[in-house]
């Protein structure tokens, strides 16, 4: 009884600290805090409406601290079901179920991410993310369509709140795919096979629909395109505007590039210096670049008299999305490379990166031949961290606020393992007695 009362106390003291801690800091705004608040056309539907109902209800000048306090109780919530999940699912002893808690409490403390804080996406894909692994693991575990299509409403409004959660869903297709086809039970697999590979579609609707509502333009949210000409602009050269046909993106090309040139964000600048790569300076110098120059200067060339406008932004958004491609196969290798050192920067290196691969391959092979819990957690976890990196580092440099999503799993991980070795000890001991 004694265990069990100082079980509750810590366990209670520890989130009563994390609450104190959260409400002390207040509302942190971050440089695209604006574009949520003021329903720019860069910004997906889901956050903005969100902060919209708050500033209907309590002003515009106290909403931001109900917004904290409103994250804080979201992030909150969802982790003590995520903790109790896992408690169900993996037998977790009380005094792991703890270090559980605070792996999952961790995003709301870090200095970094201070998620519960920030008026940024992050606050709501958090928890929603947890929300839909824990919800998968259980539709999985337990062979439950139910939780199986609780998790895909889940991924939806996650995809509306942060489009980089569509990583997914390429896991999901892969896991559901392989048990359809193992089992034909298509109620179970097939149902929700379908409806993961619907939501794109409807979250491209309601996207569409938002903006439309808000800026009369029945358009997907305009960001896509600053992102994903990065790497390509990165490393091309002056005389690549030759790839395009139509004199206008010839022109705007070699605008973008000049201006590009004027604040040295080339790779062709790069110096190269003792134990570096080319990648920390396209890392360093990334916002420069994009907002900068493919952003404000791009709109600038197209629209002089109105850049900030939302035409602006929009036909920005297409003309470098058109031109990512060209670019791409004009300097292939260039690209390829900017991209695999990208990707070990988001792996903390190329020793991480082949534990995770190890990682991935045994427990793929142990989940097949065992059909093992942990073995799947751990495939399952290794899938969800390439799947990231994968994405991530095709449109953005490899932050930390873009990779916390999958990094609390190992820590869990390595909780279910020493859960998993105290409870044979214990079953030993018992047995030798």
């Amino acid at each position: 009884m004694n265990k069990m009362l100082c079980y509750s106390v810590f366990r209670s003291l520890v989130y009563a600290l994390t609450i104190v801690y959260v409400l002390f800091l207040g509302a942190i705004l971050e440089s695209d805090s604006s574009s949520y608040i003021n329903l720019s056309i860069i910004a997906t539907p889901g956050y903005p409406s969100f902060l919209f109902f708050f500033k209907k209800v309590f002003g515009q000048s106290s909403f931001q601290m109900h917004v904290v306090i409103t994250q804080l109780l979201i992030n909150i919530l969802i982790i003590l079901y995520v903790v109790k999940v896992f408690k169900r699912v993996f037998d977790i002893t009380r005094f792991l179920l703890i270090g559980l808690d605070l792996v999952l409490l961790s995003p709301l403390l870090i200095p970094s991410l201070l998620v519960a804080n920030r008026i940024t996406t992050e606050a709501l894909a958090y928890p929603i993310f947890i929300l839909i692994i824990v919800l998968f693991l259980r539709g999985f575990l337990e062979q439950s369509q139910r939780y199986l299509i609780y998790c895909c409403i889940a991924v939806f409004f996650g995809l509306l709140v942060r489009t980089q959660l569509f990583f997914i869903l390429p896991v999901f297709v892969i896991i559901l795919l392989y048990q359809l086809y193992k089992t034909r039970r298509f109620k179970l697999f097939g149902i929700p096979l379908f409806l993961v590979l619907l939501i794109p579609i409807l979250v491209s609707l309601v996207d569409k629909s938002f903006h439309f509502a808000v800026h009369n333009q029945f358009e997907n949210t305009s960001n896509t395109g600053v992102q994903v000409a990065m790497i390509p602009f990165f490393v091309a050269d002056r005389e690549d505007y030759k790839v395009f046909e139509e004199k206008k993106v010839q022109d705007y090309y070699k605008y973008l590039y000049d201006n590009a040139v004027q604040v040295k964000m080339l790779d062709e600048y790069y110096t190269p210096k003792y134990g570096d790569n080319v990648y920390h300076y396209f890392h360093d110098n990334y916002a420069t670049l994009s907002y900068g120059v493919l952003s404000l200067k791009g709109r600038e060339f197209l629209h002089p008299m109105s850049p900030e406008s939302v035409d602006a932004i929009i036909e920005n958004d297409k003309l470098l999305t058109s031109m990512v491609i060209p670019l791409f196969f004009q300097n292939f290798s260039k690209c390829v490379d900017l991209y695999f050192k990208n990707v070990i920067h988001a792996f903390r290196g190329m020793y991480s990166f082949l534990f995770y691969l190890i990682l991935l391959i045994g427990s793929l092979v142990f989940w097949l031949k065992a059909s093992n819990k942990i073995a799947f957690f751990t495939a399952f976890v290794a899938c969800i961290t390439f799947s990231n990196i994968a994405l991530v580092c095709l449109v953005e440099h490899s932050l930390d606020r873009y990779m916390f999503y999958h990094q609390w799993m190992l820590p869990v991980l390595l909780i279910l393992m020493l859960n998993e070795i105290s409870k044979r000890l214990s079953h030993t001991s018992a047995s030798e007695n």
